[in-house]
């Protein structure tokens, strides 16, 4: 069965405290949870460092993108690292001790990050064109500015209501919504993710 592992670790975290330490990781901890009602699980770990199971790996790069958005929105930001495939075992009372190919693929990639990347992939069954893929969009994450990832956070949030209920949460009109998210670059990269994840699902990833 395939599965996937985020593997990351705060950017500039010798800045935060150890409370703000803390509020980031149960910020994205509560992300995760919000995006996995299956129970996938997440572990803390080297302080700064922490590491996640998704079951549902031909939407990984939804929910990275997500974590990104709403870390950005608080003035954070985290390395993030997917490796794609099996778990061989999935640990006892936290991930400190599970092993398998999806978390070998997840540390490995996060060790080989460049300098001012955010966002990679690696495994078994990754293609080259998947990894053009993320490339493309650590780019274009790169640029966002606090209003942009908060419109895309809102956007991709699994609970969010109507497009115009969001504008309104967020004190601008569904014009100006728009207008963010346009130039954030969201919607072309919608458009790929879905294209992506749809490849996924027929290459047998996860059940539609």
């Amino acid at each position: 069965m395939i599965n996937s592992v985020l593997t990351g670790d705060l950017v500039q975290s010798t800045r935060l405290s150890g409370a703000e330490l803390d509020a980031a990781m149960e910020h994205i901890r509560r992300v995760l949870q919000e995006w996995d009602t299956a129970g996938g699980r997440f572990t803390r770990n080297r302080g700064d460092g922490w590491q996640a199971v998704y079951p549902s790996p031909a939407h990984v790069l939804d929910l990275a993108l997500a974590l990104i958005a709403n870390l950005r929105v608080e003035g954070l930001s985290s390395r993030i690292s997917i490796g794609i495939g099996a778990i061989d075992d999935p640990g006892t009372a936290d991930l400190s001790d599970a092993r398998g190919p999806a978390f070998s693929a997840s540390g490995h990639a996060l060790d080989q990050m460049q300098r001012g990347q955010i966002l990679a992939i690696s495994g078994a069954p990754v293609s080259g064109e998947d990894k053009a893929i993320v490339v493309l969009l650590d780019e274009r994450i790169s640029r966002w500015s606090r209003e942009q990832a908060e419109a895309v956070a809102r956007t991709l949030d699994p609970n969010k209501s109507t497009d115009k209920e969001s504008a309104s949460s967020l004190g601008i009109t569904p014009q100006a919504m728009s207008n963010r998210l346009y130039s954030a670059g969201y919607p072309s990269m919608r458009y790929a993710l879905t294209l992506w994840r749809d490849a996924k699902i027929e290459q047998g990833w996860v059940e539609p």
